[in-house]
């Protein structure tokens, strides 16, 4: 938010703060995935029941609530932004949308991240730095508008996202085969 008070002007800085308020809903959605998540897989990792199938049911689910959530983004945005917000920012009913396009991703990102901590996987955090800079490094690159800004976050989030989906893929068949050897 420093940073977009910083480059955006004042109007636009308020609406970009409408938008992260807004935007936090899928968060807060999608957020008891994660804390679910994280002593189920923490339990499961030391024995040969954890698989690809926990990772894919969390996945699955979280995509289904987030696109529902999407899908009230995309047809109800002006009745959020003016019920939580008022008329004066109105402007940010057509950035909602895809903003939450963006917290999506980075609530997608928050669950791998969170399968990967159960996992004991400690490179989670090197790439949650990764991504804070990366993020930085958008809004100072990309902070002209704030189409730019929207979609800057949207490709840092989603990529951190699949970056932390395809660990958590690659430690759940790394974990399963070590164990399937260890069993036999």
């Amino acid at each position: 938010m420093v940073l977009h008070r910083h480059y955006l002007p004042n109007f636009e800085a308020g609406i970009y703060a409408a938008l992260v308020t807004a935007g936090k809903i899928i968060f807060f959605v999608l957020s008891p995935i994660a804390v679910v998540l994280l002593p189920i897989v923490s339990r499961k990792s030391s024995k040969p029941e954890l698989s690809r199938k926990d990772l894919l049911t969390a996945l699955a689910i979280a995509l289904g609530l987030g696109i529902c959530v999407l899908i009230i983004y995309f047809g109800l945005a002006r009745i959020i932004i003016t019920t939580l917000f008022t008329s004066k920012f109105d402007q940010a009913t057509m950035f909602l949308p895809w903003f939450g396009l963006a917290m999506l991703g980075y609530s997608l990102a928050n669950i791998f991240g969170n399968f990967l901590i159960a996992l004991n996987r400690s490179q989670v955090v090197s790439i949650a730095i990764l991504g804070v800079l990366l993020e930085v490094g958008s809004i100072y690159l990309f902070h002209a508008t704030l189409w730019q800004v929207v979609w800057g976050l949207t490709v840092v989030f989603w990529t951190l996202a699949i970056i932390l989906f395809s660990l958590s893929w690659h430690a759940t068949r790394q974990k399963t085969q070590i164990i399937g050897k260890i069993w036999n």
